[in-house]
């Protein structure tokens, strides 16, 4: 049954004449509902071997390779020490589940963002295959090619046969053939097979490695074996007219980036000009690899519970509501000695002056105000008396974070050589020898321990509401570097 739906979503492609940026939207929107109906997800029949499940919420298994590819994605976003990855994980899925129980996935909204999201990735996966197929052939359409004249790097292994060679003749052929082939794929240099069999009259080692060969140079039967190998690969013993082939490509010279043939890809698609019969095979070939490729599943699987985290936390008054400033001072109250130093602070302020008797003026006016408004008091300043210009610096100093904070409040180190313009210097503020006296010294910190403990509690209570089944053993075989 997942063979004859899987080829009728294949038809229903092939038979939308059209083939814009974007897929038809009678193709996409049911390529979309047969993904969104699991078909083309992951799942008992489709999970890769040994792909051990790490637990389950409510009957629905998460396998390793889930957490794997959200570590990939979000360690490329977020400093969260390892520890963190499955704490995060597990309440991300939590989110999930309790979105769907409070059927925030039947919503018009998410089902129309779903299938837009599905959609747009799909035609990028078409559009990056087709970009890969011009840059590796240099192919565009209709027998042209890129204007370079593009280049195939490649080594051929040629057994020369004559067409009215006997049985006899073609097996002992084979035969080597074989034989070199088996050296090559055990990791033989081409140089080093040819030095083998330089004795064999017959076999001819052509080397197009560095400077490639146009492929109209070529026998049809060779560019087919390239079309059909991936850079890099070894193809399997083929014949022409002339013998039999062994071929490895290595590239393609085409004289544009990368880049270039991407853009040229995603303009010939939505001109509807590209080849039909070759943008039917990426096609074809792009739905097999949403159904094989477990990468593509999962970013399939991430689309769609990315969507209802984000619509659950728009619609939770954990995350949408704000935080007074008095629960704040309450909890930093409660957890103070958490924020407790290894080494002594000073909370104030630097100021660079003119004088000693300017510094006593701003000494005695900046006393009357909190230190972050220091800076605007002494603009303000400067505008009425011009002989009162000084230069601030505020903040929270540890010792040895500032020479003139650890010489002037902790009586330690060397004073620097003053600034002409501003000859004299002087602190002011207080020492802070355990820890902060106020959450604002370290309002950041206590805002995210503060969200971390509402979390926590929140999802303490949540994860009740679920029958939840973590593998413990599975996931201590886990590791965050993504793999096992």
């Amino acid at each position: 049954m997942r063979k004859l739906l899987f080829l009728l979503v294949v038809n229903m492609i092939f038979i939308e004449a059209s083939y814009p940026g974007v897929l038809s939207p009678k193709v996409s929107s049911t390529l979309c509902g047969y993904v969104e109906t699991g078909s083309l997800t992951e799942n008992d029949n489709t999970s890769a071997a040994g792909d051990m499940e790490l637990m389950s919420i409510n009957g629905e298994k998460v396998p390793v390779s889930e957490l794997v590819y959200y570590y990939r994605n979000l360690s490329e976003k977020t400093s969260i020490p390892e520890y963190e990855y499955f704490r995060t994980f597990y309440m991300y899925k939590l989110k999930v589940a309790d979105a769907r129980l409070r059927n925030l996935d039947q919503t018009t909204e998410f089902k129309e963002q779903l299938i837009s999201y599905k959609q747009n990735l799909i035609n990028k996966i078409v559009i990056d295959s087709l970009s890969n197929y011009i840059y590796r052939t240099g192919y565009l359409s209709s027998g042209n090619y890129l204007s370079s004249r593009p280049k195939v790097k490649i080594q051929i292994v040629t057994y020369r046969l004559s067409q009215k060679a006997s049985a006899q003749e073609e097996r002992s052929a084979n035969l080597i053939m074989d034989k070199i082939h088996d050296k090559i794929c055990q990791g033989f240099d081409f140089s080093e097979v040819s030095g083998i069999y330089s004795n064999n009259a017959n076999l001819v080692f052509s080397d197009y490695s560095e400077k490639g060969i146009c492929k109209s140079f070529l026998l049809d039967e060779i560019n087919s074996a390239i079309s059909r190998t991936r850079t890099g690969d070894i193809s399997a013993v083929f014949s022409s007219p002339e013998g039999l082939h062994i071929l490895k490509p290595l590239g393609v010279i085409t004289g544009v980036s990368e880049n270039d043939v991407h853009e040229l890809a995603r303009k010939l698609i939505l001109s509807g000009m590209y080849d039909k019969s070759t943008l039917e095979r990426i096609y074809r070939n792009t739905m097999q690899s949403i159904v094989s490729d477990s990468d593509i599943r999962h970013r399939l699987t991430r689309l769609e519970d990315d969507l209802l985290a984000k619509l659950w936390e728009e619609n939770n008054a954990l995350y949408s509501s704000e935080i007074s400033e008095s629960d704040l001072k309450d909890y930093f109250k409660k957890h103070k000695e958490d924020y407790s130093w290894d080494l002594p602070h000073f909370k104030g302020g630097v100021i660079h002056c003119k004088s000693k008797k300017s510094a006593r003026k701003i000494k005695k006016l900046l006393k009357s105000f909190p230190v972050e408004k220091w800076q605007e008091v002494l603009a303000v300043m400067k505008n009425e008396h011009p002989e009162f210009d000084a230069e601030v610096e505020t903040g929270l100093f540890k010792i040895g974070s500032n020479p003139y904070i650890d010489k002037l409040a902790f009586k330690c180190g060397s004073m620097p050589e003053q600034v002409s313009s501003y000859p004299h210097t002087f602190v002011l503020g207080k020492r802070l020898k355990k820890g902060p006296d106020d959450y604002k010294d370290v309002a950041e910190k206590v805002v995210d321990d503060y969200k971390k403990d509402l979390e926590i509690a929140y999802f303490t209570a949540l994860e009740k509401k679920f029958h939840v089944e973590i593998h413990q053993d599975v996931l201590k075989t886990v590791n965050c570097s993504g793999s096992n």
